[in-house]
């Protein structure tokens, strides 16, 4: 009995503060950096180079092999927001980079969709920073998010989502 109870504190221990970072960001504060500044996750340096939030649609372009006109639009529910990003591999081996972190917000927080279509066709078919990384190496991808008309972007969260590790965000405009 009491190895058990000895047992459930050390678990309480160690997983209890990790439980409390992740769902209410206890340790420690965000990071904030500004557009072109780089910022330290895992193994890479990550900087949002330049923003654009511009377009009301994001065209295929026609591939010239085919006899047809293969162009597609994706028109936003809003605008898109076409975030210019890049990561090096600043570790000592190669590695992806976890895109499933990236989370942009407006100024209420409110969560803005990714548009994977939109970011296809802005990329030319490559999605650059699902590939392995050698160290030492620079990734550049354009980022799609579809931002409603009555909000703005203001975040993006570049930070890697683990337990404890880093919380970084990128600040938009003043």
């Amino acid at each position: 009995m009491i190895f058990t109870v000895g047992i459930l504190a050390v678990v309480g221990v160690l997983v209890v503060p990790n439980l409390w970072s992740t769902l209410f960001g206890a340790f420690g504060g965000v990071d904030e950096v500004n557009v072109g500044t780089a910022a330290r996750v895992e193994s890479f340096d990550a900087t949002v180079r330049s923003v654009d939030c511009t377009k009301q649609t994001i065209t295929q372009p026609d591939d010239p092999a085919t006899s047809y006109d293969d162009s597609e639009t994706e028109k936003a529910k809003g605008k898109f927001c076409v975030v210019s990003f890049s990561v090096k591999n600043v570790g000592e081996k190669t590695d992806t980079y976890r895109t499933w972190s990236l989370e942009a917000t407006s100024p209420t927080e409110r969560r803005l969709d990714r548009n994977s279509t939109a970011e296809r066709y802005v990329n030319k078919g490559k999605d650059a920073l699902s590939e392995p990384i050698d160290p030492g190496k620079t990734v550049d991808q354009l980022l799609v998010f579809d931002v409603p008309a009555d909000t703005s972007l203001a975040y993006l969260q570049i930070a890697d989502g683990t337990f404890n590790g880093p919380k970084v965000r990128v600040k938009f405009g003043s």
